[in-house]
């Protein structure tokens, strides 16, 4: 990778630890905006490969400063929830920024990960009954997140898809 390359590789890792490790109201986060727009910005590869980067990074470092546990069954449906997301973008929104698409992409993406995610605790604890009830009740006891997410994709997603187009329009930034 030639240094160019390199450095805007470092400066998204850095903005995406950032996103992920700042304090913030429960799934009220940037990380699935910037996760979003890698997606439409750089290749595919380089998406998927910063966005498992940043996730297992950052991982890492709420594990030493909170005493969390680093990995376990969760990880797999987080980790294949914001790649699919860093995924989709590159094919659904394809550097085409209307306003209305990305918004929509945005909702239905924080909707699948939560419908995935929820999926996830169900089916790898036992917080829940393995039964149609028990999927049922944990999704009931997940819309708080869900409303947390897709307010925060509300107000994320312009923020980052206008502030790279200001930039852009302007030919200071192209990733």
């Amino acid at each position: 990778m030639q240094r160019q390359g390199m450095l805007k590789a470092m400066i998204c890792l850095g903005v995406l630890l950032f996103a992920r490790l700042m304090p913030h109201l429960p799934n009220f986060s940037p990380y699935t905006s910037l996760v979003l727009l890698l997606g439409c910005q750089l290749t595919r590869r380089e998406a998927l490969f910063l966005t498992f980067g940043s996730l297992v990074l950052s991982d890492l470092a709420l594990a030493l400063l909170f005493g969390y546990s680093v990995f376990g069954l969760w990880s797999l449906f987080t980790y294949t929830g914001f790649l699919a997301v860093a995924l989709g973008s590159a094919f659904f929104l394809n550097q085409q920024f209307r306003f209305l698409r990305v918004i929509f992409y945005a909702l239905s993406s924080v909707f699948g990960y939560w419908l995935w995610t929820n999926f996830g605790t169900w089916i790898t604890t036992d917080l829940y009954a393995h039964s149609i009830s028990g999927f049922g009740m944990c999704l009931i006891a997940g819309l708080p997140f869900l409303q947390s997410s897709m307010m925060a994709a509300l107000v994320y997603v312009p923020i980052c898809f206008g502030l790279i187009r200001f930039l852009e329009d302007r030919n200071m930034f192209a990733i």
